[in-house]
């Protein structure tokens, strides 16, 4: 029998949606607000665009192939966050924790990561070894096969940071 050690809760659109409104009413200062904690889930395909994210904890989730063009993502937590194919052409990411991150594939066109936090990461987790030991990987930013053109880097933390075949 297969268990899967690491899942994820999927997301629908309108879940999504929900969770979004009131991270923008938080930001706002007005009732019904609440900070968006989207660690470890399942967004792939979904639709982001032009919202504002700003602090948002998307640690550790899947959004293959989520389009967020436009949006706000400043300070935003992206730690090993799956961004392979996404659109986020003229997104903000200032400031924001992409440690570890997979963004082969994205479009990034005229984004702005400055100040991004890009540097390696190591991550511990149960090993397939019969005992369960923890095993310890090294978790590098890969922006392998992205559009960049346009991006601003400026003052980013770049240690280690996957750029093979980028353009």
């Amino acid at each position: 029998m297969s268990v899967n050690r690491f899942s994820r809760k999927v997301l629908t659109q309108r879940e999504l949606d929900e969770v979004v409104c009131a991270h923008e009413r938080h930001l706002a200062y007005q009732p019904g607000g609440v900070r968006a904690v989207l660690a470890s889930t399942k967004l792939n395909n979904l639709n982001l665009a032009k919202r504002k994210l700003v602090e948002a904890d998307f640690s550790f989730a899947s959004l293959v192939g989520v389009t967020a063009y436009e949006s706000d993502f400043e300070r935003a937590n992206l730690m090993c966050t799956d961004l392979r194919d996404c659109d986020l052409r003229s997104t903000s990411l200032e400031r924001a924790d992409i440690r570890g991150a997979s963004m082969c594939g994205a479009r990034l066109a005229f984004a702005k990561l400055d100040c991004a936090d890009m540097r390696n990461i190591t991550v511990q987790y149960k090993g397939p070894s019969a005992d369960g030991s923890r095993t310890d990987a090294v978790a590098r930013v890969d922006f392998s096969n992205a559009s960049l053109r346009g991006v601003s880097f400026g003052r980013a933390k770049l240690e280690g940071v996957n750029f093979t075949g980028a353009i």
